[in-house]
């Protein structure tokens, strides 16, 4: 729905049109630990920088829900 946040994580050739779909209504993020030609418009070193950036999507998810409520 509207302002409703939307990222695609994938790891390999596979997710390349998952990319390309979501492109321009979410996040594309490429995670893997040696970056790649992709369409992902992020990319995230696992472990570390994926797990950061899990935390601060569930950080501003959960603020987001306590404003609209």
């Amino acid at each position: 729905g509207e302002g409703t946040a939307a990222a695609y994580l994938g790891d390999d050739l596979t997710d390349e049109d998952a990319f390309q779909a979501i492109d321009g209504r979410g996040l594309a993020v490429l995670v893997r630990p040696a970056l790649r030609p992709s369409r992902a418009s992020l990319w995230l070193r696992p472990p570390n920088e994926l797990l950061a950036f899990l935390e601060r999507w569930q950080q501003a998810a959960g603020n987001a829900r306590a404003h609209n409520e």
